[in-house]
């Protein structure tokens, strides 16, 4: 019997994968740019060039590094209102003076406590006069208080009721407090001053010139939305069953004691018990925005938001499911993370694309603000819920130090790193098969790389998933042709049948795009780089043989073309 042994080397779809297949990946991020603003709206963007408004600035960098997009703090000085971080031009635009400097750090931004009648609020000095101007009380501004719970302490005084007094021959009343009452005895034009605690002035046996109306108005740092008498003093929360009421406009009722005190009375016509934790708050009636009260012109406004048709409530955050991103929750808040409400894993064939961006939504005062977690998904957003409350963080995607772990215990130590064990006999960095690995451990969410600093670790990253199996083919008169080694990675011993292992070949081809932007992937736009070899047959003399190429939506053969690793593997 005769042997001949033909020396052959199987070059894997990874090494040519990896050095080609990921500047595919960083060629398709490489089209995102900085968007002063997009066609959506959003100001200071990083995205695809044909999403930005073109009427608006771009760079070819991070938005971060720009100057058009440094953020500051935004000025308003008529309204001493002070926003940030936010970029100068959108500050601009919007009538506000911009400064540099983060808002703690500017004079006129820095806040204290505000009260204004019986509400107490954190405003700057600016905003406590314009507000106490607004309802024609004295500005009482203290700088040294920054604690809502104590400034909130302040406010109220001592106890409140109607302080009636004659003057110029008619008796009226004030709602105030007893130490404010005293005073009004010191003034000449004054007489008969006299206070009532816990009665309101609008009670007609006090003899006074002020009664019920159907007028309701707000009230500087309260939620509620107040009866109003016809000398212009509060009178108790607002409730239609009890126009008509005579002690409800008698004597002074608590919040806890008003209509519906444990509900948010939201949009409500008949009741003003409005509660801001809950998500209302007293705001005037505007048409088309808000119901119709049944009275007067203020209700109860909805503080909740609705995007793309579900609605949330003030306070909510959720994550936004942008193109080429997981939908990623944390019901125990302990990263044992679950994927579009199924797996432990994410799709590495459609989520964590190159390019893609995840985001946290949020509704706060009836208004959605949107926030990029990081580029690259250096960050990713996870999303759990809590009493029914929705709430979502960008995090950090720990990722870095997966490859360097050897066990699936290291590996899957969520506390320290976001990493997935997968078990095949096959470890990363590793540039020959065989060796007996146990297995692999690779990021959860496979993360991008800067696109705009044209250098960093993403060659050295990807080229850990390269590898190579060498294959031996003998030859007898007996046996013909057997496969002697290499069985995992060839198919077929005759040489008219020989090809590369199909089952194999796409086990590598996951390996490789699993660990970062490396292989052939579609991008977040669903759209596929150039076509290249990932796999490659090379015989001992160096002549090229069967060849495997793939641009994330096609694999091609020298025999024919798929549009699945399915059928490829079926039919390859």
């Amino acid at each position: 019997m005769r042997k001949r042994v033909i020396p052959l080397i199987f070059l894997t779809s990874i090494l040519v994968l990896t050095l080609i297949l990921f500047s595919m990946s960083f060629v398709s991020a490489e089209s995102n740019v900085c968007c002063e603003k997009l066609k959506t709206g959003q100001f200071c963007q990083n995205a695809p060039i044909v999403e930005c408004d073109t009427s608006f600035e771009t760079a070819p960098t991070s938005c971060e590094s720009t100057n058009f997009c440094s953020v500051g703090t935004c000025i308003d000085s008529q309204e001493g209102l002070c926003e940030g971080p936010i970029s100068k031009n959108v500050c601009n635009n919007g009538g506000g003076v911009w400064d540099p400097r983060a808002a703690t750090e500017v004079p006129q931004c820095n806040e204290g406590c505000c009260i204004v009648g019986d509400g107490a609020f954190i405003a700057t000095q600016t905003r406590c006069k314009k507000m106490a101007s607004d309802y024609g009380t004295q500005t009482n501004f203290n700088p040294s208080i920054t604690s809502e719970v104590q400034c909130a302490a302040n406010a109220g005084g001592d106890i409140k009721g109607a302080c009636t007094f004659e003057k110029e021959s008619a008796k009226t009343c004030k709602l105030l407090t007893k130490t404010e009452c005293g005073s009004m005895k010191g003034d000449s034009q004054n007489s008969n001053v006299d206070f009532f605690e816990g009665i309101l002035c609008s009670d007609e046996t006090l003899g006074t010139n002020c009664g019920p109306t159907e007028e309701t108005t707000c009230v500087p740092g309260q939620d509620e939305v107040y009866f109003v008498d016809s000398c212009g003093n509060l009178a108790n929360v607002y409730d239609f069953n009890k126009i008509k009421d005579k002690d409800y406009w008698s004597k002074i009722v608590s919040k806890e004691d008003s209509c519906n005190a444990i509900g948010n009375n939201a949009n409500s016509l008949s009741c003003g018990n409005c509660n801001y934790p809950l998500g209302s708050t007293c705001s005037a009636y505007k048409r088309g925005e808000t119901s119709v009260p049944n009275v007067g012109n203020y209700i109860c406004k909805d503080l909740g938001c609705t995007f793309n048709g579900v609605k949330y409530q003030h306070g909510e955050s959720w994550c936004g499911l942008t193109p080429g991103t997981s939908n990623i929750t944390d019901k125990n808040n302990n990263g044992s993370y679950l994927y579009n409400g199924k797996t432990s894993t994410p799709n590495i064939l459609t989520e964590n694309l190159p390019g893609s961006i995840y985001e946290r939504l949020s509704c706060y005062n009836g208004e959605i603000s949107i926030e990029n977690c990081y580029d690259g998904r250096q960050k990713v957003c996870v999303q759990d819920s809590i009493n029914g409350i929705k709430n979502a963080a960008c995090t950090q995607n720990l990722w870095q130090s997966c490859y360097e772990q050897t066990t699936e215990k290291d590996c899957m130590e969520r506390s320290v790193r976001k990493c997935t064990w997968v078990g095949t006999d096959y470890s990363l960095g590793s540039q020959k098969v065989g060796g007996g690995a146990s297995g692999a451990c690779y990021p959860l969410n496979s993360p991008g790389f800067d696109f705009w600093a044209g250098e960093g670790n993403g060659d050295a990253i990807c080229s850990l998933a390269s590898i190579s199996c060498d294959y031996e083919i003998t030859k007898s008169v007996a046996r013909g042709y057997e496969i002697k080694s290499g069985s995992a990675c060839i198919s077929g011993a005759d040489p008219g049948e020989r090809t590369i292992n199909p089952i194999w070949a796409n086990e590598m081809n996951n390996r490789c795009i699993t660990i970062g932007d490396c292989g052939p992937k579609l991008n977040y736009l669903k759209q596929p780089g150039d076509l290249q070899i990932i796999a490659e047959k090379l015989l001992s003399g160096g002549a090229s043989g069967d060849y495997l190429k793939s641009n994330g939506k096609i694999i091609q053969t020298t025999k024919s073309v798929f549009t699945t690793w399915k059928d490829y593997i079926a039919r390859g």
